[in-house]
């Protein structure tokens, strides 16, 4: 049987921000966050083999995750750590995929809204 965590939660509280990175860094909020939310998780989905290619989550000046492997094309990889001082944006925050190495990637940042 599932139980329900809390009974405040919603479905429509829980989303996906997908981003492509083209191999470039990637602004997705810059000081325009709608919402305030939590980071909850993060995966890398590698469309193009970058060797040593890596992604990273930020909030325009520190690291929410640490650095994702984005390297060998098909590979599922995901935050390995997520910072708890940084991963919760302001509404009107920022919200930065850094790419290091040329890593050409989709990008799913899980996030619940907690305002």
């Amino acid at each position: 049987m599932v139980g329900i965590v809390d009974a405040r939660a919603r479905i429509s509280d829980l989303f996906v921000i997908e981003v492509d990175t083209n191999g470039a860094t990637t602004v997705v909020f810059n000081g325009d966050v709608p919402a305030k939310f939590r980071i909850l998780d993060v995966t890398v989905d590698t469309i193009v083999t970058a060797g040593s290619g890596t992604v990273k989550i930020t909030d325009g000046t520190n690291d929410i995750t640490n650095a994702i492997v984005a390297a060998t094309t098909k590979a599922v990889t995901r935050a390995g750590t997520i910072d708890p001082a940084y991963n919760e944006i302001d509404a009107g925050g920022s919200l930065s995929v850094v790419v290091a190495n040329a890593a050409d990637a989709r990008v799913l940042i899980h996030c619940v809204r907690t305002d």
